[in-house]
């Protein structure tokens, strides 16, 4: 089943609506990933570089977020590897 694809699968939340953060969590530790969350781009970027772009599997971002939005999150993640 598609849970057993995600289970175990690292993934990283950037997402600066509170409520839209707990939902996506909640989802996706549903399906059996392990969920590291962050409020904004900048703070994302900031683990990415700390932990490198292999510590997670995935990353799911708002487009619009103040500081960094979601595109430039992914262009700069493009750029690190």
């Amino acid at each position: 089943d598609a849970h057993a694809l995600l289970r175990g699968a690292r993934a990283l939340v950037a997402e600066d609506d509170p409520a839209s953060r707990q939902v996506l969590a909640t989802q996706l530790r549903v399906a059996g990933m392990q969920v590291e969350i962050c409020e904004d781009g900048l703070q994302a970027l900031a683990l990415l570089q700390r932990l490198g772009t292999v510590a997670f599997d995935v990353i799911v971002t708002d487009h619009h977020m103040p500081g960094m939005d979601g595109t430039q999150l992914l262009q700069r993640v493009r750029a690190m590897d």
